[in-house]
């Protein structure tokens, strides 16, 4: 287990019980041939089917891998070897007891190995496409209002928007529109010191569109187009939309009230017992759809003639229930609930017996 450079003593009794690593010629028939090269020995030396060994001394530190690394998902962890190796291509380089200009010859002469080479190259790319990066984010990155003005030229503004700074605390993005020689502000965007931005739709009765924090000039200008592209649907007005549409259903509920009542109070007799049969049982079946519009689902009190009218469709066809009850047309109980009530009153199956007890008919 000695080593083979001349005037090197490691693992020689003469020097003790310390052991020095020592590493086996490679395999690798190039790098062999510069270790033959390398190592100042004549080369008619060195024996065919002898094992030659070159110990740690004569290699740099760079040369030598110590540690094994990997990575356990989190960060990367370092362990020591039990056994230090070398390199794949790594190269003696160090003699220290031989002359000076052997060390100075090998370092000078020594070549980078193909892997080394690449992973220098990939090495020099990131750092390149990291600097270029860097400057890149920098070069868009804003951190005033001023600063904002300042590079406007960077971003190209969607047709119809116009730049506004009123005074030193916002700045104003706004979109006109032009009508029969009327110009009014149909949607804009405000910026303001601490560089929050928030959109709005309309001048009068304005829609809030988006809000958020911006660092970047590119972020504005894609908050700008997005502004600019976004369509307003009937529904989004859902403040004069909704409360128009409860008021109607308001007024609704009121005349059938009222007209449910003038049948209660009819002076003919017959024309009360037709009704009665008819008219007034559809017109309250009626009546409680509307009210089911604009009372909360957890709030709703279902009248005798709509669980009746539940419980003779879900004992015809069940799955003809959970069609009508999903499709929301109607407004009708969950299939759960109204189990709930057939199980309390103790229905029987026969669903038609029930049904004789009231006028279903009317309803249909």
């Amino acid at each position: 287990m000695t080593c083979l450079v001349p005037g090197c003593k490691s693992n020689y009794h003469s020097q003790g019980d310390s052991y020095v690593p020592t590493f086996s010629f490679p395999t690798d028939v190039e790098t062999r041939e510069k270790w033959f090269r390398a190592i100042p020995r004549p080369k008619g030396d060195y024996e065919e089917n002898k094992r030659f060994l070159v110990c740690i001394h004569h290699f740099r530190e760079e040369d030598i891998e110590r540690n094994i690394e990997y990575y356990n998902g989190v960060e990367m962890i370092k362990m020591p070897r039990k056994k230090v190796v070398l390199k794949k291509f790594a190269v003696p380089s160090i003699f220290p007891n031989c002359p000076t200009y052997f060390t100075d010859a090998v370092a000078k002469t020594q070549r980078l190995s193909l892997d080394d080479k690449e992973e220098k190259r990939m090495q020099d790319v990131y750092k390149k496409s990291r600097t270029e990066f860097q400057e890149t984010e920098a070069k868009f990155r804003i951190s005033s209002l001023s600063c904002i003005t300042s590079k406007l030229h960077m971003i190209e503004l969607p047709n119809g928007w116009l730049f506004h700074r009123p005074d030193s605390s916002n700045i104003l993005f706004l979109k006109i529109q032009f009508c029969d020689e009327v110009s009014t502000i149909e949607r804009y965007i405000i910026v303001d010191e601490s560089l929050f931005c928030k959109s709005f739709y309309k001048e009068k009765n304005k829609i809030q569109l988006s809000s958020s924090s911006i660092n970047d000039i590119r972020l504005l200008e894609n908050i700008i187009h997005e502004v600019d592209l976004f369509e307003i649907s009937p529904s989004t007005n859902t403040n004069t939309s909704a409360t128009s549409l409860i008021q109607h259903v308001e007024n609704s509920i009121h005349s059938l009230g009222q007209a449910i009542d003038t049948l209660e109070h009819t002076d003919s007799k017959l024309y009360f017992e037709i009704a009665e049969a008819s008219l007034r049982m559809r017109l309250t079946f009626l009546l409680d759809q509307l009210k089911y519009l604009i009372i909360d689902k957890h709030a709703r009190r279902y009248n005798i003639i709509t669980l009746v009218f539940c419980l003779k469709i879900h004992g015809i066809s069940p799955a003809c229930y959970r069609l009508i009850q999903g499709s929301n047309c109607l407004t009708f109980p969950h299939e759960r609930n109204l189990l709930k009530v057939k199980n309390s009153i103790g229905l029987e199956s026969d669903y038609t017996k029930f049904s004789g007890k009231l006028p279903l008919h009317s309803i249909i």
